[in-house]
């Protein structure tokens, strides 16, 4: 599997992305009461992020920007308070690059949220401060996905690596002080789209 391959096999794997077979059509929020608009932004997300994003997928490598895609994040409501589609589409072509998941709250008070794939993978996610984070590993390689609303504005980030240390230092005593070993692991590429949000 090339580096390439790798990074967007992973970025489908996750970067955040779902379609249910059912939707509900989605309110604007400026359509709905004021009440239910702050009852909406005291529980956040994933209610406050619902709509399509849209905009371009910037892949790096360590010699600077190596392609660059059109990219779509659709996030609406289903038939269930707690499953929201999550559908990513990469690339011209909407039907062979979209990948259809679901994301599933599992525990809104902890921020803890599952993407569940629909094939058997299901990923842990974790809401910190509006900010949603995936960190998992898939053939050898870690991948850290980032999603983060500010207004109508989504940044989304892929870090990608392999698992396997580049290095291991430390674990030795200077000076009488036990020092922890550490592992260091290598960072080969990296992802960032900025998605405006379309209602």
């Amino acid at each position: 599997m090339t580096q390439l391959t790798t990074l967007m096999f992973g970025l489908c794997l996750l970067c955040c992305s779902c379609a249910a077979q059912k939707q509900s059509p989605a309110a604007s929020v400026e359509s709905l009461p004021k009440t239910l608009v702050e009852k909406m932004d005291s529980i956040g997300f994933p209610e406050t992020w619902v709509g399509d994003w849209i905009g371009a997928l910037s892949i790096y490598n360590a010699k600077g920007l190596a392609q660059e895609i059109p990219m779509e994040l659709q996030i609406h409501r289903t038939d269930s308070a707690d499953r929201f589609t999550w559908k990513i589409i990469y690339g011209e072509d909407k039907v062979a690059g979209a990948r259809n998941y679901e994301l599933v709250v599992k525990d809104r008070e902890k921020g803890e949220y599952v993407v569940d794939e629909l094939n058997s993978i299901a990923l842990e996610c974790y809401l910190i401060d509006n900010k949603l984070f995936s960190w998992y590993v898939v053939q050898d390689n870690l991948i850290l996905v980032t999603n983060e609303v500010n207004g109508e504005e989504m940044q989304f980030e892929v870090i990608a690596g392999s698992q396997i240390p580049v290095s291991t230092t430390g674990g030795t005593i200077i000076e009488e002080e036990d020092v922890p070993e550490v592992d260091t692991y290598p960072v080969k590429g990296f992802q960032r789209a900025s998605l405006m949000r379309r209602r």
